[in-house]
């Protein structure tokens, strides 16, 4: 019988800077999207990095607007996206 391995996922380390505005679910859905493909990872492995289920990290990709903050927060610490919150009179 073969050896098990298990993987322990950990966080992605360097940032990723996307400027984009954030005006919709559907903005934070796409670029959590485009890194995770940037990454070269499946949703499967996604999913087992993030802690979450595979129902939750779908409707993520997908846009839902009722996913629960905390979540899509640790989804994108654990994807390296820094999102920020800035004035709209300081927005350049």
């Amino acid at each position: 019988m073969g050896a098990l391995y298990l993987i322990r996922y950990f966080p992605v380390r360097e940032s990723y800077t996307v400027d984009m505005r954030i005006i919709s679910v559907e903005s934070i859905s796409e670029a959590v999207k485009t890194r995770r493909k940037q990454l070269g990872l499946t949703q499967s492995e996604t999913v087992a990095m993030c802690n979450v289920g595979a129902r939750f990290f779908s409707e993520l990709e997908n846009g839902k607007e009722t996913l629960q903050m905390n979540k899509v927060l640790h989804c994108l610490e654990m994807l390296g996206i820094n999102l920020y919150a800035v004035n709209r009179e300081d927005d350049k």
